[in-house]
């Protein structure tokens, strides 16, 4: 797999997953969220990982959804239709899976950050870590 928005391998039974976008606060496009529900589905085919780490590459584990790419459509409503499926794909198996997944924060865990870091089984914060639901603000 060569992902380069999420960077993904297996050491001594454990999944890392990274998101890879520190110039953007690791925030999430339509690149990383097809490339984070495809690591997840490699981590539902491995039978040999018995944890997984989630983290963000630098300082912040997510500052949420990429406005910048937002912004940047023609059509947002259409953007956002194509890669909600990936992100509730990914998350709806990292849920499922049988080994305990754990986020480490560093930094802001922002909107989507703040939901992928929810919905693992153990957060570890770092004293840097600050959680934001953000949507409400975004509106």
């Amino acid at each position: 797999m060569t992902n380069k928005q999420v960077l993904f391998e297996v050491k001594h039974h454990v999944a890392h997953i990274t998101i890879n976008r520190p110039h953007a606060g690791n925030s999430l496009d339509l690149e990383t969220a097809k490339e984070l529900a495809d690591v997840s589905l490699e981590i539902e085919k491995n039978r040999d990982v018995r944890a997984v780490l989630i983290r963000g590459a630098g300082n912040t584990f997510s500052a949420g959804g990429d406005v910048k790419a937002f912004a940047g459509q023609k059509d947002l409503s259409r953007y956002l239709r194509e890669m909600t499926p990936h992100i509730h794909l990914a998350i709806s198996r990292l849920v499922r899976l049988d080994a305990p997944v754990i986020a480490a924060v560093e930094g802001a865990a922002a909107g989507f950050g703040f939901s992928l870091a929810i919905s693992c089984d153990l957060v570890l914060a770092a004293e840097s870590a600050i959680f934001v639901m953000a949507y409400t603000k975004i509106a």
